[in-house]
């Protein structure tokens, strides 16, 4: 006896709670001195997706930076990724086998 099947539903609003959570977490020197040129974000919500349950944030920008100048460079790119992500222990028959962790979703980025 023991768990044989695992879900986790995420609710309808999670893109707009994720794009909440960036907008007060983005650094204020973004708004004056640079720009985030793309952000993505991933819902995992799929069993089937390699990283599920999590939700993937990606963002990339750039940073203008005024002591760089000085020696000829513009400004910085940068690329950032964050996943949060639910796991659980497995249990099978009674037995507790250790954590059922997502797959890492910010290696290829």
């Amino acid at each position: 006896m023991g768990i044989k099947e695992r879900w986790l539903e995420y609710p309808s609003d999670t893109d707009e709670v994720v794009r909440g959570v960036f907008d007060v977490n983005r650094p204020s020197l973004l708004e004056e001195d640079g720009e985030i040129t793309s952000e993505r974000i991933t819902i995992n919500d799929s069993s089937s997706d390699k990283a599920y349950p999590s939700v993937t944030v990606r963002a990339d920008g750039r940073i203008d930076t005024f002591f760089l100048k000085l020696v000829g460079i513009d400004d910085l790119e940068f690329n950032r990724c964050s996943q949060s992500a639910s796991y659980f222990d497995k249990i099978m028959e009674g037995k507790i086998y250790g954590w059922k962790r997502p797959e890492n979703d910010c290696e290829d980025q």
